[in-house]
């Protein structure tokens, strides 16, 4: 299962699909609690580039303020991401955005949406990063159309990978709303759960690749965590 944080050289295909699974879920989950909680997208940056346009064509001034800083913090959290990844891995950019969807019960709607466009923009970032711009979780408008293109080309292999991230997307997104409907905001603390509970199930797998571990922890752990 660890295996989706394999560096984007050695990754393949089988990777991709768990990568997707996982963390096209969280995005939509995450989008899913956003939608039902403000009726704004916190995480796909098209609609929220059209609503601006739609702001500016009828003067809707206190939209057009919404927006604007909504998209800066979503390319802010995409910069901070990016830079982590390259500079330190993967490990930073998951524990700020997991920080990040864990603090924003505890704030004003208003700037809720802010961290969560932030958060949004570093969840995206990693899944870029580390599958060479495969994968986005954060929106899915590329899957759908890769699905096309990959049909075109008759490249099975990569609609079944885009099928599964809009699958998970889909899934996430209608759990966010079930999940507000029982937590209200603090239903975003259960995506900052996930990803450290993801993080920490990777460190306990980092052992087995190691020659010095004992045949034990490799039956009990190693196992279960390749799934």
């Amino acid at each position: 299962m660890l295996n989706m944080f394999k560096p984007g050289v050695a990754r393949s295909l089988q990777d991709n699909k768990k990568l997707g699974a996982v963390f096209c879920w969280i995005g939509g989950y995450v989008n899913g609690v956003g939608i039902t909680l403000v009726g704004i997208t916190i995480a796909n940056m098209s609609v929220n580039l059209a609503q601006l346009g739609k702001g500016m064509g009828l003067l809707q001034f206190e939209e057009i303020l919404i927006i604007i800083p909504l998209m800066l913090s979503f390319i802010f959290g995409s910069t901070v991401g990016g830079y982590f990844y390259k500079r330190y891995s993967y490990q930073p950019v998951l524990v700020s955005e997991a920080f990040l969807l864990m603090f924003m019960g505890d704030v004003d709607i208003k700037i809720m949406i802010f961290l969560g466009a932030l958060a949004m923009g570093l969840h995206n970032a990693f899944t870029t990063s580390i599958s060479n711009g495969d994968i986005r979780s954060s929106h899915i408008t590329n899957s759908v159309t890769d699905i096309g293109i990959s049909l075109a080309r008759k490249n099975m292999g990569d609609v079944w990978l885009k099928l599964i991230t809009v699958g998970s997307y889909m899934t996430g997104a209608a759990m966010g709303v079930i999940g507000f409907q029982f937590w209200g905001k603090n239903a975003f603390t259960f995506a900052a759960i996930t990803i450290l509970g993801l993080l920490a199930a990777d460190a306990l797998r980092k052992p087995c690749e190691e020659d010095y571990i004992g045949n034990i922890y490799r039956k009990l752990v190693c196992k279960v965590l390749d799934l």
